[in-house]
């Protein structure tokens, strides 16, 4: 049996195995099955957390079965993140220590390989493999709408504590039918390669005599399968047209490349200007985005402020560096230290320009574990620097991770603030 249990749940479980009570494993997930998962129990030790157990029932050979969460840990192996047997029950669990304020996003992953991520041919196919909460109805997308995996738009399961703000927009959406996406395709020259967009224009922006801000999203597929964010983006009492960008390599494009931003700049404004009726000059354009598409957002508002006038960050990868995810690959020696938090240190070097600034990062946000600046500090990192320049700099820290679910929750705030819709 395991001498580590914190649940009272399953130390309960635990002493009725030990009284040889057969019948306490069947009750035990029937109880399960009615209340939901994760387990949420009261910390003796702190009325401000609780006691968070993920709960996972085997269904065939299982050698080991992951939960896969990023604020834990991080270990990029995943080892540290195994879930533990009950004895020789169908039980798998794991307890964590969580503020009662806090809601996340969690997967499972069972017969894991270990492999180190940044080192795995077949991480892709790895993380594929991840699996919702079946005992958990709470998940970011419906699940008809997306599945698990490693890619912006895929889907995870949620856990919401007592004392989590409500990111309640039901009745936004009921007031905000949404209108369908348009799907189109750009020849770029900047990127040389073709682009798929998808347009969204609500009716009020067609109306003759209205003149619309434009909001570009990037990693688009986040937002075309969820109705959620786009009846938020339609509520918005400013005439508003969207354009999401879908990625072709992310990981090329979206941190700091100078050919993306001049792919916004002159390609992607002037034919959504020459297609809808967009007000003139940089400040009616937002530029938005999440993780790398945050750090994408704040750079191409620097770069080309004389194309977009707003950038709208939802936890920005601003540690990123050129050499930061080679760094992360390799075994460096001691004393030898890993780059990081290139774009802040680059904004310090620059002119200001005409550029405000909505960011915001998770509380979650800051175990990167491996001498990196994480992504919370390398958050605040910026807006210091932002700050210390002069630019106009919202910001914020909110109870959450690196998820949609977060991000989704509290989108319409920065979005209102850039087109001054507060108060």
């Amino acid at each position: 049996m395991d001498s580590s249990l914190a649940s009272p749940r399953l130390l309960q479980l635990r002493h009725d195995m030990e009284a040889r009570r057969p019948e306490a494993i069947p009750q035990f997930w029937l109880e399960v099955q009615a209340t939901g998962t994760p387990l949420v129990e009261t910390d003796d030790t702190d009325p401000d957390t609780r006691l968070v157990t993920f709960l996972w029932r085997e269904t065939g050979p299982t050698e080991n079965v992951v939960l896969v969460e990023w604020f834990s840990n991080y270990d990029r192996t995943l080892r540290e993140k195994q879930m533990t047997r009950l004895g020789e029950t169908d039980v798998w669990f794991k307890t964590l220590r969580i503020q009662s304020d806090i809601s996340a996003t969690y997967h499972f992953l069972p017969n894991d390989t270990f492999i180190k991520i940044d080192a795995d041919p077949d991480v892709v196919a790895r993380f594929a493999r991840m699996q919702l909460d079946p005992l958990n109805p709470l998940s970011v997308y419906p699940p008809e709408h997306a599945q698990p995996g490693l890619f912006a738009g895929s889907n995870a399961s949620v856990f919401v504590l007592p004392d989590a703000p409500l990111l309640a927009i039901e009745d936004i959406v009921s007031r905000a039918p949404v209108t369908p996406l348009i799907e189109e395709t750009i020849s770029s020259k900047a990127l040389g390669y073709d682009k798929t967009i998808w347009i969204h224009a609500p009716a009020r922006s067609l109306e003759p005599g209205v003149v619309s801000r434009l909001l570009i999203q990037t990693d688009g597929e986040s937002v075309e399968c969820d109705p959620l964010t786009l009846a938020m983006i339609e509520a918005a009492p400013t005439p508003l047209v969207t354009v999401l960008i879908k990625n072709t390599n992310r990981d090329v494009e979206l941190p700091c490349n100078p050919d993306f931003a001049d792919f916004v700049a002159d390609e992607l404004i002037p034919y959504m200007r020459t297609h809808y009726a967009i007000a003139d000059g940089p400040a009616a354009v937002i530029m938005a985005g999440q993780s790398y598409g945050g750090l994408a957002a704040v750079w191409v508002a620097l770069r080309r402020s004389d194309a977009v006038g707003n950038a709208f960050s939802q936890s920005g990868s601003f540690w990123w560096s050129p050499r930061s995810v080679a760094d992360r690959s390799a075994n460096l020696a001691i004393g030898a230290t890993r780059e990081s938090c290139w774009l802040p240190t680059w904004a310090a070097r620059e002119p200001k320009h005409q550029v405000r600034f909505w960011l915001e990062a998770g509380l979650l946000e800051n175990a990167m574990g491996d001498g990196t600046s994480g992504l919370l500090g390398s958050n605040r990192y910026l807006r210091d620097v932002l700050t210390a320049k002069g630019y106009e700099v919202a910001y914020r820290e909110f109870p959450g991770g690196h998820d949609h679910w977060s991000w989704r929750g509290i989108y319409l705030d920065g979005l209102r603030h850039l087109l001054h819709e507060e108060g």
